[in-house]
C-alpha cells in the first residue's frame, strides 16, 4: 500500500461524510505522553511516546476520530541507534443503520527505518444496545512493502461486549483476533490468536479499568486501529489497569499502566516492556 493509496482512502472518508441537518456536535481533544521501559531485550532501551487524539460528533449518526502521534524508540547497542516513527489515524464511523454502527479509515506509519513503515486500511461492523450489549467485527489490511519480502497481514478481531446482570454497572468486553502474515518471517509459523479481556467500573468521579490478553501476535493492530505493533516481534500477552479521575464536566485526567511480554525475533529470551501514559481530555 503506498501512500497516495492511504491518502485517497482519508480523502473518500471525509468526502463520504453527508451534509446533515443535525447543529448538535461535540469535540473531545486528548493530549497524551508516556514512555516504555524494556528488559531482556537485544538492544532496545527505552521508547518515549506523544501524541494527540480528536473525537467529533455531528449529531446522533456520524463521528470522526483522528490521532496523531510519535514514537521514539532508543536502542543501547547497534548499527540503529534511535527510531522515530510518526502515526497517523483516521476513522469515520455512522451510526445511522438502525441499532448498527460501521466504520472505516487508515493508519499510516512513516519512520526513518524505511522497513517498519506501512499502511493498514480497517472496517468494521457492530450491533449495539446502548447500557445493554455490543458485539461486532473489524478486519484490518496492513502493508509493508519495504519489508524484506514484502508483507501484508489480515487481521479479523471479533467483540463482544456485555454488563452483566449481578454488576449492573460493569462493561465487560472479550475480544478474539486472527492474525495471518503473506510469508513466513522467522517464527515458525504465519498465523496467530489471541484473546483479550477487559473490564470498566466507575466509581463516582472515577472509572476504573483492567485488561489483560493472552496469546500471540506478530504485526498486530490493536485499541481498534490506533495502535500497531510493526516490528518483527512475537507479542505473548500484556496485563495493566488505568485509572481516570473526572476533573469537572467537560474535562479528566487518566494514568495507564501496562506490562507486555513478547519475543525479538531471533533472541533466546523472552523480553519486557513497561509502558506508562498520561492522558488528558477535554470536552468542548
Amino acid at each position: 500500500m503506498t501512500r497516495s493509496a492511504i491518502r485517497h482512502m482519508i480523502l473518500v472518508l471525509l468526502l463520504t461524510i453527508p451534509v446533515v441537518a443535525e447543529t448538535a456536535t461535540r469535540l473531545d481533544l486528548i493530549p497524551y505522553a508516556g514512555s516504555i521501559q524494556y528488559a531482556d531485550t537485544l538492544a532496545k532501551d527505552r521508547s518515549t511516546i506523544a501524541g494527540l487524539y480528536g473525537y467529533y460528533g455531528i449529531g446522533a449518526k456520524h463521528s470522526i476520530e483522528g490521532d496523531a502521534g510519535w514514537t521514539r524508540i532508543d536502542y543501547d547497542s547497534g548499527t540503529l541507534s534511535r527510531i522515530n516513527q510518526y502515526d497517523t489515524t483516521l476513522v469515520y464511523s455512522n451510526y445511522g443503520l438502525l441499532d448498527w454502527k460501521w466504520r472505516a479509515g487508515a493508519h499510516l506509519i512513516t519512520s526513518n527505518d524505511a522497513a517498519s513503515e506501512g499502511g493498514i486500511l480497517m472496517g468494521g461492523l457492530h450491533n449495539y444496545e446502548p447500557s445493554r450489549f455490543s458485539r461486532g467485527v473489524d478486519i484490518y489490511l496492513s502493508r509493508y512493502k519495504d519489508y524484506a519480502p514484502a508483507l501484508d497481514v489480515q487481521q479479523v478481531t471479533g467483540s463482544w461486549g456485555f454488563y452483566p446482570r449481578q454488576f449492573p454497572k460493569t462493561y465487560v468486553q472479550v475480544q478474539g483476533h486472527y492474525i495471518h502474515l503473506s510469508d513466513e518471517i522467522g517464527f515458525d509459523q504465519q498465523s496467530f490468536g489471541s484473546a483479550e479481556l477487559s473490564l470498566v467500573r466507575p466509581i463516582r468521579d472515577w472509572t476504573v479499568t483492567l485488561f489483560g490478553w493472552a496469546g500471540q501476535q506478530v504485526f498486530g493492530v490493536q485499541k481498534e486501529g490506533f495502535v500497531v505493533y510493526n516490528l518483527p516481534e512475537k507479542h505473548q500477552g500484556a496485563y495493566g489497569a488505568s485509572l481516570k479521575y473526572a476533573v469537572a464536566s467537560t474535562s479528566s485526567i487518566k494514568l495507564e499502566f501496562v506490562q507486555k511480554h513478547f519475543e525479538e525475533l531471533g533472541a533466546t529470551v523472552k523480553a519486557r516492556a513497561s509502558q506508562w501514559l498520561l492522558f488528558w481530555q477535554q470536552t468542548f
